[in-house]
């Protein structure tokens, strides 16, 4: 898969280079690299070279729904990226089409992809350009929701190039688990008229107020107590992405009795020796419940207090939570060093 040389910031809008400034992200990536997928998509890389001893393998990180690079890069003190280089490794944030800095470079629509041509064509062409840079046999892969999502369907495709996988608050089966989502998925109706979600504009709007007051929105995203609120409020201003209808509707069997199913109806099964697969969750995430984390995973990390942690954490707080350098990120780092040395 072809590699695209091109400046860092060629596919970032003037708006998008004002909302950066005004918030004061300078961002800790070495290199932007541009991938080309066969149905032509650019697909960015966001890549920060390791600050100690190199490991084995590079470690591709994938943002959840409508989200970005900013998920693993929001703050020097709340970085998964800038942590895991300090570890040893080479990292790289992958932003799916209509995300970030990825773009079409040739004609087509705006919107109208699906989680299929995620799973098909954007985070194969990402893999097999991580592997050309690197020259590495293999890449660790962690997901986040629906990234960890997009890792269970690589996993069962029985893709070879990914040798170890951490699923943080992702899940393929959500049936019988307490989800928002089983309330969300009523609304799929509404996307058959609807290009996309407008999830980006609505929570740049929101921004500024995110976290007055304790409320049933932020919560899904959030467990307040456990989340700076400038650092959350920081998220809602540069992490989010409109939404392909789509991706909504390939979603929606996850809530199913069976969980996800491809696109033929058959159920999405994991491999019998597939990739090692952690799923991490937290006991206040109201997307993800630890249940649905557990089912396809070969070992599961829970954090709240329930399980000896100083709070509650939601779905972002895996990632971005006032703790995580002292309580979740030593188990996504564990688990990646014990498999980078296998075959």
């Amino acid at each position: 898969m072809p590699l695209v040389d091109r400046p860092a910031d060629a596919h970032l809008s003037q708006r998008r280079r004002a909302l950066l400034r005004r918030h004061r992200v300078r961002e800790s990536f070495d290199e932007v690299r541009f991938a080309r997928t066969s149905d032509g998509w650019e697909i960015a890389l966001s890549r920060r070279r390791p600050r100690a001893a190199p490991r084995r393998r590079p470690v591709v990180l994938c943002h959840g729904l409508g989200a970005n690079r900013f998920t693993w890069d929001l703050d020097p003190e709340r970085s998964v990226a800038r942590h895991l280089t300090e570890q040893g490794f080479d990292v790289f944030c992958v932003e799916l089409r209509g995300h970030g800095r990825s773009q079409r470079s040739g004609p087509g629509g705006r919107w109208g992809w699906s989680l299929w041509d995620y799973a098909e064509h954007d985070l194969p062409a990402a893999l097999e350009a991580v592997l050309e840079l690197t020259g590495a046999d293999g890449v660790h892969l962690v997901g986040h929701s629906m990234g960890g999502i997009l890792l269970h369907i690589r996993r069962a495709h029985g893709d070879g190039r990914i040798r170890a996988g951490i699923a943080v608050a992702g899940a393929v089966d959500y049936s019988g688990t307490p989800s928002v989502f089983h309330s969300a998925v009523r609304l799929v109706g509404a996307t058959r008229v609807l290009p996309a979600l407008p999830l980006g504009p609505i929570a740049r709007f929101f921004a500024p107020v995110a976290l007055a007051v304790d409320n049933p929105i932020d919560r899904i995203n959030v467990h307040p107590s456990n989340v700076d609120r400038s650092l959350y409020r920081r998220l809602c201003a540069l992490g989010f992405h409109g939404i392909s209808a789509p991706v909504l509707q390939t979603l929606a069997p996850a809530m199913a009795p069976g969980g996800l199913r491809l696109p033929d109806g058959s159920p999405l099964r994991p491999p019998p020796r597939g990739a090692p697969l952690l799923a991490v969750a937290g006991t206040a995430d109201l997307q993800c419940h630890p249940d649905a984390a557990r089912r396809g995973s070969q070992a599961l990390r829970v954090f709240g207090r329930a399980y000896g942690h100083e709070d509650d954490y939601g779905h972002f707080d895996l990632l971005i939570g006032r703790r995580v350098p002292v309580e979740v990120w030593p188990a996504l780092v564990g688990w990646l060093v014990d498999h980078d040395e296998l075959p």
